[in-house]
């Protein structure tokens, strides 16, 4: 950990760590998105919207830097985010977007994405919140 800042909306860390959970378990994305047997208390869950979290509901794909503070406390965890993007960018510039679920993460590539997912999350969760900022919000910066 190279810094211990606390964090403007902690609960959005939450919603990145489900995000790389998903992205990281080959097993639940063909329970979930293949096979549409999802956990308890999950109404709906595919690729499609695992990766809205980080391409259209916080933008991480484009500038994660801007989230230090916010919901990422530094550079490293900035740079986890930056690899996993850069191995859906060049998977999807290799595969398209024409294709189902089951068909992209049975693609040799897709392994590429489920490794920088387990990086990013296995870094991101050693780093917990405090707990003085427990407290749920749903807003985005």
């Amino acid at each position: 950990m190279t810094e211990n800042t606390k964090l403007k909306y902690p609960n959005m860390r939450d919603e990145l760590i489900d995000c790389l959970e998903a992205l990281s378990d080959h097993e639940y994305q063909r329970a979930a998105w293949v096979r549409g047997e999802l956990p308890p208390g999950i109404d709906f869950d595919d690729m499609n919207e695992t990766l809205h979290f980080l391409y259209d509901d916080t933008r991480l794909s484009e500038n994660s830097d801007h989230y230090i503070g916010v919901f990422l406390r530094n550079r490293e965890e900035t740079a986890a985010v930056d690899k996993l993007v850069d191995a859906i960018e060049a998977f999807f510039q290799k595969y398209n977007t024409e294709m189902t679920d089951g068909e992209y993460i049975e693609k040799p590539e897709w392994q590429s994405v489920l490794a920088s997912a387990k990086a990013a999350c296995e870094l991101i969760r050693e780093q917990p919140l405090e707990a003085s900022s427990s407290t749920k919000e749903n807003v985005k910066p």
